[in-house]
């Protein structure tokens, strides 16, 4: 008969006290660098124009609604 391979859970794969960037080395060894770079890549942009737009649209609702110039803005 076939014996059932267990599959290990989060906890038993990447224990935490490993560093992230073994994370991301098994990940580029399962799957191929490029995918790795790619996802990377990907969340970074995206972390990025919502950062700018986020900006964009607090400085427009400051200047245009509230008639305040950013530099007088609370921080």
């Amino acid at each position: 008969m076939v014996e059932e391979e267990e599959i290990p859970t989060r906890s038993e794969a990447v224990p935490e006290t490993e560093p992230k960037g073994r994370m991301f080395k098994m990940l580029a060894m399962e799957m191929h660098w490029s995918f790795t770079f790619g996802v990377v890549m990907v969340y970074g942009v995206s972390q990025g124009l919502g950062g700018a737009l986020s900006r964009v649209g607090t400085e427009y609702y400051m200047k245009d609604v509230q008639k305040v110039q950013p530099s007088e803005a609370p921080a």
